[in-house]
């Protein structure tokens, strides 16, 4: 694991190497003492993690169980949160296109591609097969094949929740994506908004922030200039997201109220983190989660309500029409 406290890195945007640093952070899961710099770039405003680390540096983060220590498990009442929530995501979807093709980008153990198999898509997906084994009754091809037209059909939609953040590189997976999709289809996007309220209020302890694995942040400027290079437009762009949003609040007040970073998180996915080796710190944690998230049940309410009035979601979801090319 590097040292550094910081490099240079050139803008995947705008070519630029002049940033602005906003603030210091740790990472998400607590591994590292390293500090991380958000830096924006001076030019387009694209804000990246720093230093960025390569997929080998990334392995500590990226552990077995980094979909939920219960995808094992059978019958269990995540698993039955999980479909209710592809069941969101596949109305979202409706507004655009009830039924084809789908080919979802970063599906990890499958399950939201499998969802819409049941619905009657014909589904594929894209991953990193090295770090995730998806259901063997979908095709998967590797998110580093060179040309992923060479592998897959057409398809009328493609869908990325929350993966072109964790990407070393998303304009060019954007460009992957539009060599795919038909010119009649539609690219779903989802992705955490650095804009938002909740990243504004809580800095450091905003819970979608998850540094290393994040090394993009996107605003909605910032996320339709890489569209438009990616040859995409967008038509829809929604700051409502209960799957994402209201979480996100609740942990980064909780974070930010103290315990242990991201605990009711980890305690409901990650619970083969270093900090469950320590008995005393889960005892204080749940007593401070337990009358700290209480009290902030109402406030994340109201927040999450005012969030989207002032379209500033702490997750947003696009919908994109395909470019004939690129700019």
């Amino acid at each position: 694991m590097r040292s550094e406290k910081s490099q240079k890195i050139e803008c995947i945007l705008c070519r630029g190497l002049d940033y602005d640093k906003l603030w210091e952070c740790r990472d998400a899961d607590r591994i590292s003492n390293l500090k991380f710099q958000l830096c924006q770039c001076r030019k387009c405003k694209l804000i990246s993690t720093s230093p960025m680390f390569s997929d080998h540096e990334m392995e500590p983060w990226y552990r077995a169980k980094y979909h939920g220590w219960w995808q094992s498990t059978h019958n269990c009442l995540f698993h039955q949160a999980n479909k209710y929530f592809s069941s969101m995501r596949r109305r979202w979807i409706a507004r655009f296109k009830s039924s084809g093709t789908i080919l979802d980008v970063g599906c990890g153990d499958g399950s939201f591609a499998d969802y819409m198999k049941g619905k009657g898509w014909e589904v594929f997906g894209v991953e990193n097969l090295e770090k995730f084994k998806p259901r063997e009754k979908i095709r998967v091809i590797r998110h580093d094949t060179p040309v992923w037209h060479d592998l897959l059909p057409e398809v009328d939609v493609i869908s990325l929740w929350h993966v072109i953040e964790h990407i070393d590189n998303p304009l060019k997976m954007l460009r992957q994506a539009h060599g795919v999709l038909k010119p009649s289809g539609y690219l779903i996007l989802s992705v955490p908004n650095m804009n938002s309220l909740q990243s504004v209020l809580c800095r450091d302890k905003w819970f979608h922030l998850d540094v290393p694995r994040h090394r993009w942040h996107f605003t909605p400027e910032t996320l339709d200039l890489m569209l438009r290079q990616g040859g995409f437009t967008i038509i829809d762009l929604s700051h409502v997201s209960w799957e994402y949003s209201p979480f996100g609040w609740w942990q980064s007040l909780l974070n930010v109220c103290g315990g242990s970073y991201n605990f009711i998180y980890n305690l409901f996915k990650r619970r083969e983190l270093p900090v469950y080796k320590n008995v005393a710190a889960p005892i204080f944690d749940i007593l401070h989660s337990i009358f700290c998230g209480i009290i902030l049940i109402p406030v994340v309410v109201v927040l999450s309500f005012i969030e989207i009035l002032i379209s500033r979601g702490g997750s947003i979801t696009i919908a994109a029409k395909k470019l004939e090319t690129y700019e």
